[in-house]
């Protein structure tokens, strides 16, 4: 464990200033104590959590937060919430099962998107870099809000999913929830083609991946694995079914499919 202390300005809707910052790197994630002064010069206590592994669980909300293949997913949240909500800032995408409070609404507040919800069970996809926002909804209710645009607000039932379409929010049904298992440390893949498989290796395994033999691209797979198990079980179960062989760089950062 090591810590380290810096100077950095955090942005967010109430103008708020950081005055010192603590960090510790422990169990795969980057964990930042921010102290913070508001606008009436009260200090209050932030925690930030960067993680450096593909799936992460901590105790906010049962939360389980999810990286890409930068490790670039961040969960910002107070050391103790309030009495009137409970706000947390993501980038990245995260499961939340959120604990009812009538009286204490918990917001997600996302890069261009807020969701509040009461008690529920959800999926939030928000990286700040990328184009696409998703809310995909399993149990209870939520509200969805464009932060630039607040005309723009749709409330989610269960099994829908709520996803940017030509710079609108717009609702569609979910019938599938195997990608959301990935908080269980499962790999699902339905009809997926090739291509997109392993781009989804590469985000879980934090490798790169370059198809030379172009013959694969062709089939689609259906399947799940355990992250845990690896990328050459993954690789070899895949082969059972599509002919390739495939090799790793002296590094082992760089898979060759042949």
């Amino acid at each position: 464990m090591f810590f380290f202390k810096k100077n950095i300005q955090i942005v967010s809707t109430v103008n708020e200033v950081n005055i010192h910052t603590a960090s510790s790197r422990q169990d795969n994630a980057i964990r930042t104590t921010l102290t913070l002064i508001d606008n009436a010069g009260k200090p209050y206590v932030h925690q930030r959590l960067k993680i450096t592994t593909y799936r992460h669980k901590l105790a906010v909300n049962k939360t389980t937060l999810k990286t890409d293949e930068q490790g670039s997913a961040t969960l910002q949240y107070p050391v103790t919430f309030s009495q009137k909500q409970r706000t947390v800032f993501l980038k990245g995408e995260a499961y939340f099962d959120v604990t009812k409070k009538k009286k204490t609404p918990f917001i997600v507040r996302t890069d261009k998107y807020d969701i509040e919800v009461l008690g529920t069970q959800f999926d939030v996809d928000a990286y700040p870099d990328q184009t696409a926002f998703e809310t995909t909804l399993m149990k209870g209710s939520v509200k969805v809000t464009s932060q630039h645009f607040p005309e723009q607000t749709i409330t989610l039932k269960p099994h829908h999913k709520a996803y940017v379409k030509d710079g609108q929010l717009a609702v569609t049904k979910v019938n599938d929830f195997t990608p959301y298992r990935w908080k269980e440390g499962l790999i699902c893949f339905k009809d997926e083609p090739f291509q997109t498989i392993m781009e989804d290796f590469e985000k879980y395994y934090g490798i790169r991946i370059i198809i030379n033999n172009k013959k694969v691209l062709k089939y689609s797979y259906n399947g799940k694995f355990r992250q845990a198990d690896g990328i050459d079980y993954a690789l070899r179960v895949l082969q059972r079914d599509i002919h390739f062989k495939y090799e790793k760089a002296n590094d082992e950062e760089i898979i060759y499919i042949n």
